[in-house]
């Protein structure tokens, strides 16, 4: 019996002690090889990308603070030095041009039906190029001068002079309006040569005014008063008569004298010419510039292929008038109411005398003894 209950005792505390026994600890499999976050291939990417935007920062970021730093403690004068060599070319390059025109009488390419059309087009383009990059370099010059921090509004480049000619030859048509008025005046046999110049030059100013208040109230503009006969042409005509009459102090032109001269009114009314303003001229010079980062200046001038892009696909008006203002001037046949000619004449005598100028004035002057003979001789022919 004690046996039995020895043996029975026994075999149960064995059971339990099987029942409470932990799990066996399973070792765990040998764990995948893992697998490197970056190849070669990917941090040679990484190091190419990111050396490429250090040397953007450096050259985009960096240089240019440094640039504007430097631009900070520069003078007007020292601004203009950096301008005055591309200027100068480009005064040179155009004058080369007018040469061609006035002193070698080589000015057939301007005509449209001169032959070979497409090398005189190509002739007339890049004669617009240079006068437009003569306005881009002068504009670029402006903006870096009235961007420099001590900027002097006082400060005067020693070509000022002939800048200021230059801009007014494009754009000051007072001569049109004097011419005008002299040629209404000999149609109608008014006798203008007592008169002096300051009091014609206001005269043809206001003409030119009622001009187009006249043409106004016939529900017209000059251009379709000019293609169309008798669209009430005759009573602007004698409508003026009587205003010239009047603000000249002269006795008025009869009725039927002024009926009569119609035609020839109409006629000297007619006349082409291409006026870039000066706000057109900024316009012109904006287009002509662009950002320049290895450079000293800020700017740099288009090249001729953007240029001619400009010309043939841009909406704005001062591009419209400035493509076609050397189209068909004819130097051999003169028209007296062209006055694209005279215009012509007065920027090649303009530039000239910017050569002229920068020669004397800067220090070691940028023009060969040839280019400035050039300069003399031309604008003796253009004056």
């Amino acid at each position: 019996m004690d046996l039995f209950l020895l043996a029975s005792t026994a075999a149960n505390t064995a059971a339990h002690a099987v029942t409470l026994a932990p799990p066996p600890v399973v070792a765990p499999a040998p764990a995948a090889a893992a697998v490197p976050l970056w190849n070669a291939t990917s941090l040679s990417a990484l190091i190419g990308a990111g050396s490429a935007l250090t040397v953007m920062l450096i050259k985009d970021g960096l240089l240019e603070w440094a640039k504007s730093r430097r631009a900070e403690k520069l003078s007007d004068a020292e601004i203009f030095q950096r301008y005055l060599g591309p200027l100068a070319d480009a005064c040179a390059r155009l004058m080369w041009r007018n040469k061609e025109i006035f002193l070698d009488d080589r000015n057939a390419f301007l005509k449209l039906s001169t032959l070979p059309a497409n090398f005189n087009a190509y002739k007339r383009l890049s004669t617009l190029y240079r006068i437009a990059s003569l306005i881009g370099w002068i504009r670029g010059m402006d903006l870096e001068l009235s961007a420099l921090a001590a900027h002097n509004p006082g400060y005067v480049p020693p070509i000022a002079t002939q800048i200021a000619v230059f801009r007014s030859a494009l754009a000051d048509g007072p001569d049109v309006e004097r011419d005008r008025l002299v040629q209404l005046c000999q149609i109608w046999s008014i006798d203008i040569t007592q008169i002096p110049e300051e009091t014609l030059a206001k005269v043809a100013i206001r003409v030119e005014v009622k001009l187009h208040a006249l043409i106004a109230h016939q529900n017209s503009d000059l251009k379709t008063m000019l293609a169309k006969k008798n669209c009430g042409q005759e009573w602007v005509v004698i409508e003026l008569a009587k205003f010239v009459s009047k603000e000249l102090g002269m006795k008025r032109v009869a009725q039927d004298a002024a009926s009569r001269s119609t035609d020839k009114v109409m006629e000297s009314l007619a006349y082409r010419e291409a006026l870039i303003y000066r706000e057109w001229q900024d316009a012109i010079g904006d287009a002509m510039i662009d950002r320049d980062r290895d450079s000293p200046r800020k700017f740099r001038i288009i090249g001729f292929a953007a240029f001619s892009d400009l010309i043939a696909k841009s909406e704005h008006l001062w591009f419209q008038v400035f493509a076609t203002s050397l189209d068909d001037i004819d130097f051999e046949q003169p028209d007296r109411r062209d006055f694209r000619a005279h215009q012509l004449r007065k920027i090649a005598n303009a530039v000239a005398a910017m050569v002229t100028a920068i020669d004397q004035t800067a220090a070691t002057s940028p023009y060969s003894p040839e280019v400035v003979a050039v300069a003399g001789k031309l604008t003796d022919a253009t004056l």
